[in-house]
């Protein structure tokens, strides 16, 4: 399972990340730590949350909703919505603490 959630302090970090497979028919797993690059992407829509730069990305076609990303108290969040404007994603956004 890949971690949606990656330590970040600067645009481009190294990161760690658990990836766990699980093989249903043998009945085992195996959990890995992994090491790469992470870079936030610069793209969309500018957004501010919280004070912090943030990033909002609409669907296509005109749907509703999109996924905002923003890197917070060092930490990688984004929130995703097929339901939500991005004025009531970013109101949602800016009450995390």
């Amino acid at each position: 399972m890949n971690s949606l959630l990656h330590r970040a302090s600067r645009w481009l970090v190294k990161i760690k990340r658990e990836e766990t497979i699980i093989d249903v028919r043998n009945k085992t797993s195996k959990t890995r730590t992994v090491v790469e690059n992470f870079k936030f992407d610069l793209s969309g829509e500018k957004a501010n949350i919280s004070g912090v730069e943030a990033r909002f990305v609409p669907w296509v076609h005109n749907k509703p909703g999109g996924y905002l990303r923003w890197v917070q108290d060092g930490t990688y969040l984004q929130m995703d919505s097929g339901n939500l404007k991005k004025e009531k994603m970013s109101e949602i956004a800016n009450s995390i603490n």
